[in-house]
């Protein structure tokens, strides 16, 4: 129990991160795709508590897990734009000139799978080892093909292919893992996965109102810029 409640709490900390996205990162006017998202995953989760419908949920672990799944990522879509701009970065070795600034959702990601390893590898059967396995495979696989290609695609005379989308796409692969199998472990049990229905719903609520009616504002120097 222990364990899922350190993955709940990361999932609660990006949840939290998720109010304070940087106008930098995420300028408001380009948030209503996020906002559609909010709503429509909103009205899901309050027809999932209808008594009935929550009852037979809970007894479902995957499907909780998937829509509880589907809820974070926009969550930590928005709170990966809280930054940092700049601070602990991740280097490959294919790509030593790019630097990738890791956020702190990424942080808390990676955290709460860690925290709730022995729930998801012990309890979790084949579909966190497949998940796990995938990820990796995934990841090799777009490294090995882009090294592979850059050998015999070459861009003008002296340059090939840049690897430094792969090493976005590494970043990427490790952050969204991290949050699938943060969530699998914080619905471990009914009891967890009942808390999950109930407070998805409040949460989804409340960054939804902060983003529509509380809008982060643009810095002043950006404002000058763009008029």
């Amino acid at each position: 129990m222990i364990f899922s409640s350190l993955s709940l709490a990361a999932l609660l900390g990006i949840a939290a991160l998720a109010l304070f996205p940087s106008p930098q990162l995420l300028p408001p006017d380009k948030m209503l795709g996020d906002k559609l998202a909010l709503l429509f995953l909103l009205v899901v989760f309050a027809l999932a508590n209808i008594p009935k419908l929550r009852a037979k949920a809970t007894e479902n672990r995957d499907a909780v897990t998937f829509g509880a799944f589907c809820a974070w990522a926009i969550l930590f879509h928005l709170a990966q734009r809280m930054g940092p701009l700049e601070g602990a970065s991740l280097g490959f070795p294919f790509a030593p000139d790019e630097k990738i600034v890791v956020p702190f959702a990424t942080f808390l990601a990676i955290f709460g799978a860690l925290a709730g390893a022995p729930i998801w590898w012990k309890n979790g059967g084949a579909f966190e080892r497949f998940f796990v396995a995938g990820s990796a495979f995934l990841g090799v696989f777009a490294w090995a093909f882009l090294l592979w290609m850059g050998n015999y695609y070459a861009i003008g005379f002296d340059k090939t292919l840049d690897p430094s989308p792969v090493a976005a796409l590494l970043l990427g692969l490790i952050s969204y893992a991290s949050l699938a199998l943060c969530v699998r472990a914080a619905t471990a049990t009914e009891a967890l996965r009942g808390a999950m229905l109930r407070i998805v719903p409040a949460i989804l609520l409340v960054v939804w109102a902060r983003h529509q009616f509380l809008p982060i504002e643009m810095p002043n120097e950006d404002l000058e810029d763009g008029s």
